[in-house]
């Protein structure tokens, strides 16, 4: 399988039919948790403002700056499809649900030619909605831009992570891009998730912790497989996340 940037609409909108149908999937499972979207009418719909935000269904997805979103079927990764069975996705969601506090923001990590021309394009589409844009500073090679209201701190956000393409992308990045990750705030410890993770997934998906030096383990990382060549993540953050805190002050406004 050839990692390729191009943007062949048929095989876009082909892909987007898979990939939204194992998201349907996945969300459907949580909206047994109050605090989480809730399925209406075969639809998942992430509200954001009192508005939607982006919804899924089991064969499309929707968002207020779909021209973005669907960048991440630009790219495939080199993986091969595969992805964890519902029912163990059930035992998952029925271990954690009393402690999920909310859908934190889903995130869109896909490859530019320019990240400058992207961060132009981001500006442009986001100005014609009535959501705002906002940067957080970086620690790899993506840019981080959030689309929402960061004063509704517990409203869900879409976030964009753009990373600029390479004369010859480095080959850990050809396997794990393009993916899109589903961040939830929970009240649990990293070793808690991570115990939960191990007792249900066993050793075929090794979590992944993002540590601070000066807050400790924020989240962790669980890879739910690769639909129609992206990556979907399950990002668990724990209970050291101060959202409302991370919001007010880490998030730069553009618009």
């Amino acid at each position: 399988m050839k990692y390729q940037h191009g943007k062949n609409q048929s095989v876009v909108m082909a892909r987007k039919r898979s990939v939204s149908a194992a998201l349907y999937d996945v969300l459907s499972r949580f909206s047994i948790c109050s605090t989480m979207p809730q399925r209406e009418k075969r639809k998942i719909i992430v509200r954001a403002s009192g508005k939607e935000l982006v919804d899924f269904t089991n064969h499309s997805i929707d968002s207020a700056v779909a021209s973005l979103t669907d960048s991440i079927f630009w790219d495939k990764s080199m993986l091969l499809d595969q992805f964890v069975s519902m029912d163990d996705m059930d035992q998952l969601v029925r271990k954690i649900q009393l402690h999920i506090k909310r859908l934190d923001h889903i995130g869109f990590c896909y490859t530019v030619l320019s990240q400058e021309d992207e961060r132009k394009r981001i500006v442009a589409e986001v100005s014609k909605t009535n959501c705002h844009l906002y940067e957080m500073d970086s620690v790899d090679l993506a840019k981080w831009y959030f689309i929402g209201d960061k004063k509704r701190w517990q409203d869900t956000m879409i976030e964009l992570l753009p990373v600029q393409l390479p004369n010859k992308l480095p080959e850990d990045l050809q396997y794990w891009m393009p993916h899109i990750h589903l961040d939830i705030n929970t009240s649990l410890s990293a070793e808690e998730i991570v115990q939960m993770s191990t007792e249900i997934f066993g050793n075929s998906r090794e979590p992944i912790l993002y540590t601070d030096p000066e807050w400790g383990t924020h989240c962790v990382r669980i890879w739910l497989g690769v639909a129609s060549g992206v990556n979907i993540q399950l990002d668990l953050s724990t209970n050291v996340r101060n959202l409302q805190w991370l919001r007010k002050n880490m998030l730069y406004t553009i618009l």
